[in-house]
């Protein structure tokens, strides 16, 4: 199995003022056909590859690819091929899939470091600590600890927000603008909103990482 980036094999696959060099995209179709190599079609952005420049100087090519053999192909069966949005790179990554599960596991309480740097989150635990529980020794104890993890789960939504979901939004709207480009064709404008949606997607990363 291999995930390579090569030059463009074919003239569809380069949007550019020139067409792609007919040698080399000869070189690998014969090299992949000697090895009976198998190339795994992708989803996502069809241009893998672009030089970032503006107007008619911008070059976009669909270099990156998965090619297997057959046996590959009959071992896994089910694998696919996915090209995620680019992101601080002149290339969209590639993320193979080959075995997913349907088993989904309770999700556990995470105490995020982020929170003791809010004003608010002494006066959280000193309010919700200072409730008064049923019981005696551990189940009380364990009865504070879940109401604080309960008023950390709905403050956490309220003051923070969902970041895996502003995370999930910031990286559609990258893959939108970018499939909006494959489609419409390249343009100055377009390739503006796509910038402002690259940053909007950093500033998420950054807020995803510190939490």
């Amino acid at each position: 199995m291999y995930i390579i980036s090569v030059i463009e094999i074919d003239n569809h696959e380069k949007r550019s003022r020139r067409p792609p060099p007919t040698l080399s995209c000869e070189d690998f179709l014969n090299w992949s056909n000697a090895n009976i190599l198998k190339h795994l079609p992708s989803w996502g952005s069809f241009f893998t590859w672009t030089n970032g420049r503006f107007g008619n100087e911008n070059v976009a090519l669909h270099l990156d690819r998965a090619v297997c053999n057959e046996a590959w192909i009959n071992f896994w069966r089910n694998s696919s091929c996915t090209a995620l949005v680019r992101h601080q790179s002149d290339h969209n990554p590639l993320l193979l899939s080959l075995i997913f599960s349907t088993v989904k596991h309770a999700t556990p309480f995470k105490n995020f470091k982020v929170w003791t740097s809010h004003d608010d989150c002494r006066q959280l635990v000193l309010d919700n600590w200072a409730k008064c529980v049923r019981g005696q020794g551990m189940s009380r104890l364990q009865a504070k600890l879940c109401n604080l993890k309960n008023a950390f789960k709905v403050w956490n939504r309220n003051v923070f927000g969902d970041v895996d979901a502003q995370v999930k939004f910031a990286i559609d709207e990258v893959k939108r603008n970018q499939l909006l480009i494959d489609a419409e064709g390249f343009s100055d404008q377009l390739y503006l909103q796509d910038l402002e949606a690259q940053l909007f997607l950093t500033k998420a990363l950054n807020f995803q990482e510190q939490i």
